[in-house]
């Protein structure tokens, strides 16, 4: 797992030329993104290589979700052959919780949440 910012991010794509990566934007505030989180890391080390995740603090690197028009956390992007592609997002991460009936929240300013969308 690699943390990524704003400075790093090039580097990402980058790598993402050799290895596909998750990109998943979260925020330490986001209750459905710290579920989400384990459950990527568990596909992630179940690819066995095949992929990567990389993952962006929107509140703490808040260019990376501004250029990826990220509007709901958590929202999660398939990077590869440096080119981002959407996943999912705030609503449709809830149905890769398992068991968890909660939505994702929108991102506002200064990290404030919005509620449910």
């Amino acid at each position: 797992m690699r943390d990524v910012t704003d400075e790093t991010f090039s580097q990402l794509l980058e790598l993402s030329k050799t290895v596909p990566f998750l990109l998943d934007m979260w925020a330490p505030w986001c209750a459905p993104c710290r579920q989400l989180g384990p459950i990527l890391e568990k596909a992630v080390q179940q690819a066995g290589g095949r992929v990567a995740l990389a993952k962006v603090n929107v509140d703490e690197s808040p260019a990376i979700g501004q250029a990826f028009r990220v509007q709901s956390i958590p929202a999660v992007f398939l990077l590869m052959n440096g080119q981002p592609a959407p996943l999912f997002n705030g609503r449709l991460a809830r149905f890769v919780r398992a068991g968890s009936h909660q939505q994702g929240h929108r991102v506002g300013a200064k990290g404030r949440c919005h509620g449910s969308r």
